[in-house]
């Protein structure tokens, strides 16, 4: 693997970590038992999913700021 790798796979991870995160503020809020509705709401409908998408999320972002970290402490500049 080389810097390169590194650094597009942690923008990446980076990318699809955040977007999960909006999502599931979304989802946290406008999911109910009956289904998705627009209207915003203080307490979650779904909280076992809600859980489950911000444990995945937070994954995705750990892993892009750990890549970041490798590309940049473990390779040169020119790698």
């Amino acid at each position: 693997m080389t810097r390169k790798n590194f650094f597009k796979f942690g923008i990446i991870a980076l990318c699809i970590g955040i977007f999960l995160i909006v999502f599931t503020y979304f989802f946290y809020h406008f999911a109910t038992e009956a289904g998705i509705s627009l209207v915003w709401h203080k307490e979650v409908g779904k909280p076992f999913v809600t859980t489950m998408l911000g444990i995945f999320s937070v994954l995705f972002v750990w892993s892009g700021v750990v890549s970041l970290l490798i590309s940049a402490v473990f390779f040169k500049k020119g790698d």
